[in-house]
């Protein structure tokens, strides 16, 4: 007897960034929260994300942004 393919049951895909190296969603917001990354060419060095065709490099732009626009400040002027 086939056993069946059942989705409820098999591990949950990570949205891929960068189809070339395969890096991840998750890969590329860890690398710019925990280093502080603020632009593609940083994001590439850590992750390889965008190190291939290019194509990638508008939605790291957008994780750059968004991450850096939600970040809270560090210091506080009080």
């Amino acid at each position: 007897m086939k056993r069946r393919f059942n989705k409820a049951m098999s591990p949950k895909r990570k949205k891929v960034v960068c189809e070339c190296l395969q890096v991840t969603e998750d890969d590329v917001i860890e690398a710019i929260r925990t280093r502080e990354l603020r632009t593609v060419e940083d994001v590439t060095r850590y992750t390889e994300a965008g190190g291939g065709c290019t194509a990638c490099h508008p939605s790291i732009k957008q994780y750059l942004a968004y991450l850096a626009s939600s970040a809270s400040p560090s210091c506080s002027d009080k």
